[in-house]
């Protein structure tokens, strides 16, 4: 008999040993997805650029295009993941370059002296006829050492940003 009850408390060990393995797996999963879920805090854009077309033909938006770009931000804060392989069909169809520090005089650093570059995040725009469904689709790219995260956006989503797009006539990307 007390072999029988031995051999029970070694499946029973068992068994605890399998849970627990799984259920720390479990758990260790949700804490390293849990950050990419959060929905993204974007800062107050100052201003914006925006480079359309192959050529990269580029200008200013207006205070008030730039009010709703930050307004577009607020709005779809949820939905980004992140960019596991950076390879993309293109280079894009636009690209939007937000600063959100005022610029000095002297080009390339902002009031308090800092790079350019710490101070402006940019949105990759997909636009026209990709490959790999990238229609409709934008990467946001930060500075350095910050995650590169991408949003597929749907019609009424995205209409802002193809309205920015469809004041210039550009030829669209095509497949590579």
């Amino acid at each position: 008999m007390n072999a029988r009850k031995a051999f029970i408390r070694k499946e029973t060990l068992a068994v605890i040993i399998i849970l627990t393995i799984a259920i720390v797996s479990a758990i260790g999963v949700w804490m390293m997805a849990l950050p990419t879920l959060q929905p993204l805090s974007f800062p107050q854009v100052v201003t914006a650029e925006i480079q359309i077309g192959p050529e990269r033909t580029s200008r200013v938006l207006s205070p008030e295009e730039t009010e709703h770009l930050q307004e577009w931000l607020n709005h779809n804060t949820q939905g980004w993941r992140p960019v596991v392989h950076k390879e993309t069909p293109s280079s894009g169809d636009a690209i939007i370059v937000v600063n959100n520090h005022h610029l000095s005089p002297q080009k390339g650093q902002n009031i308090s002296g800092k790079d350019e570059d710490e101070h402006r995040f940019s949105l990759r725009v997909w636009d026209g006829i990709n490959m790999g469904d990238w229609n409709r689709t934008i990467i946001l790219e930060r500075g350095e050492g910050e995650p590169v995260k991408k949003k597929k956006f749907s019609q009424k989503e995205f209409a802002f940003i193809r309205l920015l797009l469809d004041g210039y006539h550009y030829k669209r990307s095509l497949y590579p």
